[in-house]
């Protein structure tokens, strides 16, 4: 009978450890949304300088977009934004830890006002054998001929991210020679491609002026 009880008791505490534990395990997450927030940006001028030179301060915060997007294929993104300038210090170090005032320098910054989730890939991304579809966010191969007669050989393999047939193994071919794309491996450089990599020595006729 006590073996009983402390048995009883012992699975009553533990099913009050899960019950704690399920309540206790985490808290509900605050969605990261797609919004312009602080983003810590270097004050770094483009004119060209000194090692022994910097700019105070070195760094501030801007508003720049971040936060999560729903799907692989999107990026938070700005959509609005404006130029800031900020007036820096500059300073060059002398030697023994001591810098003097040098002069104030003007930066622009960058800042992002509005974002929204949109593609990572942009229609800029595709090449001349591909077409843009927005709502897939992704370029989409039209050369149907070119991939159907690569997937017919052996020795090549479709690149479907540049819509291209590629030689299945590419090595390195020894003097002379070059890998070909089109045989999937190494040809002779012609006499006249190798004409150009050749330096004529030149005669100096040092009593001519």
């Amino acid at each position: 009978m006590f073996f009983h009880k402390v048995r009883l008791y012992l699975w009553q505490c533990n099913i009050c450890d899960v019950d704690v534990l399920q309540r206790s395990i985490g808290r509900r997450p605050v969605p990261a949304v797609c919004i312009p927030s602080d983003t810590i940006v270097r004050l770094q001028p483009d004119e060209p300088h000194a090692s022994n030179v910097i700019y105070i301060p070195s760094c501030t915060r801007v508003k720049r977009c971040g936060g999560c997007c729903n799907h692989a294929q999107l990026a938070c993104q700005p959509i609005e934004t404006e130029q800031i300038t900020f007036e820096v210090i500059k300073e060059k170090y002398v030697g023994g830890g001591k810098f003097v005032h040098e002069n104030k320098a003007l930066v622009v910054v960058e800042q992002h006002k509005r974002c929204r989730c949109s593609c990572r890939k942009k229609a800029s991304d595709c090449n001349s054998f591909q077409k843009y579809i927005e709502s897939q966010c992704l370029c989409s191969c039209t050369n149907y001929e070119d991939r159907e007669k690569c997937l017919g050989t052996i020795d090549r393999i479709w690149d479907p991210e540049n819509c291209l047939c590629r030689c299945k193994q590419v090595h390195e071919c020894t003097t002379g020679t070059f890998y070909d794309e089109n045989i999937c491996g190494c040809s002779p450089i012609a006499r006249a491609d190798r004409r150009k990599f050749i330096i004529k020595p030149t005669i100096v006729n040092p009593d001519k002026k």
